[in-house]
């Protein structure tokens, strides 16, 4: 019993960490439950290697797309660098 809380803890930083990375809140839940029914060491390994979808990074402005080649690009560029 004395493990159970310090694993629910460790699992709701790991949605944490996964929500900061810029996961949807769907994949957020599901490194949840991951940690929480596996472990929170592989939900952590999880989040760290799966990418976050295009359209989250783009919703929270951490990315947009060319106009051109719809290409993921920095907000900050003023030219994509794969059209040009």
């Amino acid at each position: 019993m004395a493990y159970l809380l310090p694993w629910v803890a460790l699992s709701v930083l790991v949605a944490l960490f996964a929500y900061g990375r810029g996961h949807n809140m769907l994949a957020v839940f599901g490194f949840l439950l991951l940690g929480l029914l596996f472990s929170p060491l592989v939900a952590l390994i999880a989040a760290a290697l799966i990418p976050p979808s295009d359209q989250s990074l783009i919703d929270k402005g951490r990315a947009k797309q060319c106009p051109h080649c719809l290409e993921l690009v920095r907000p900050a560029a003023n030219v994509c660098s794969h059209c040009g």
